[in-house]
């Protein structure tokens, strides 16, 4: 990998095609600072790059940086909205999953939570996706919000979408299986 930065820095021709790699090294090996830095300079210098602004609204959500992350996934929705080139349904995907979390985890906004869940859904199935974790997640999520709306049979669904799909000793899959097993007790309770 050293090699890889070296020409990151110092290549003329190849220097832009190493940097693409490099970034999606540095997120699959968990560097998500130097691929937050990476991805956020190659944005700013190819701001219509449909690529480099996905890692940088990716990135800036992995590190917390929830204001960033948010402004990079509202651009990208605009963009495939305004049928940018480039401007995809994986795109799409990242975007509305990360506006869905933070309308979900920060704000407790649960209608703008559900729109942009519904939306990563939409856009994983569009691109065949439905075995991504933002895919699953939606899933889960959508499911957390059924329950708080009493909605326990649509609930089990999304849990069940997300226990189905994930891998077998995942937390996902964990997750989704304890939230099944609650809410069907909650449902026998309900017809007590």
């Amino acid at each position: 990998m050293k090699q890889l930065e070296y020409v990151s820095l110092n290549a003329f021709y190849t220097r832009m095609e190493s940097r693409y790699f490099l970034v999606q090294i540095y997120s699959m090996e968990r560097q998500d600072q130097k691929a937050y830095n990476m991805a956020k300079m190659m944005h700013s210098t190819f701001p219509n790059n449909s690529f480099f602004h996905r890692y940088a609204a990716r990135t800036a959500f992995m590190l917390g940086k929830a204001d960033e992350a948010e402004a990079y996934a509202k651009e990208l929705l605009d963009n495939i909205a305004n049928n940018k080139y480039g401007y995809e349904g994986t795109a799409g995907r990242y975007a509305a999953y990360i506006l869905g979390y933070i309308n979900y985890n920060y704000r407790s906004n649960l209608p703008e939570a559900k729109k942009y869940y519904l939306q990563t859904i939409d856009f994983a199935k569009s691109t065949k996706a439905t075995d991504s974790g933002y895919y699953l997640g939606a899933n889960l999520s959508l499911g957390k919000i059924a329950k708080a709306e009493g909605d326990l049979p649509k609930a089990i669904e999304y849990f069940k979408i997300a226990e189905s799909g994930a891998e077998k000793k995942s937390d996902t899959k964990k997750e989704a299986q304890k939230l099944i097993d609650e809410t069907k007790k909650l449902m026998k309770k309900a017809k007590k």
